[in-house]
């Protein structure tokens, strides 16, 4: 796929990305793909290499499962992509007709590691739509307690929100 993406379009180039996605989609750990981008890396034709990972995180954040995300995240943290990825990555991830609470668990991992605004409304979204599509979700001890974990980081970006603006209010007013 790297090859014929730096040799010029083919037609059947799609089809050959919507596979790789497939692929990704299927494997419950990924660390053996990241191992071989790695590997190349120190390679001698840097632009095949820049190709391969482009077309690798694209398939990360088109797939949708859990370990995608964990991919992402090892990539994000080891700095082999940026982290202004990050917001774009959770646009997409909004999207996501994703219904594996085993997804909302490394969504919600992934946002322990870089808490932003836009990552907590998408653990609490999630967590919401999980419950909300299937009322006997609950009943399932494991999807329960994800979606509660996910619900709780929620309510305590929430809460911390509130309270370091009430703080920052509060020392505003003693400076002045």
């Amino acid at each position: 796929m790297v090859e014929k993406a730096t040799e010029g379009f083919e037609l059947d180039a799609p089809a050959a990305f919507d596979d790789f996605v497939n692929e990704l989609r299927d494997s419950s750990n990924l660390d053996d793909v990241l191992a071989v981008m790695r590997q190349h890396a120190n390679g001698q034709d840097l632009a095949k290499f820049q190709v391969a990972k482009h077309l690798l995180v694209q398939g990360l954040v088109q797939c949708n499962a859990p370990a995608c995300l964990r991919a992402l995240s090892s990539l994000m943290d080891s700095e082999e992509i940026s982290r202004a990825v990050f917001e774009p990555v959770l646009m997409a991830l909004a999207l996501t007709k994703q219904r594996d609470p085993l997804f909302l668990n490394e969504l919600k991992e992934m946002c322990e590691e870089r808490p932003t605004r836009m990552c907590t409304l998408m653990v609490g979204a999630l967590a919401h739509r999980l419950v909300e599509d299937d009322e006997d979700i609950m009943e399932d001890q494991k999807a329960a307690e994800q979606i509660e974990e996910g619900a709780i980081f929620r309510f305590l970006s929430v809460v911390f929100h509130i309270n370091s603006r009430l703080l920052c209010l509060l020392l505003h007013q003693l400076i002045d």
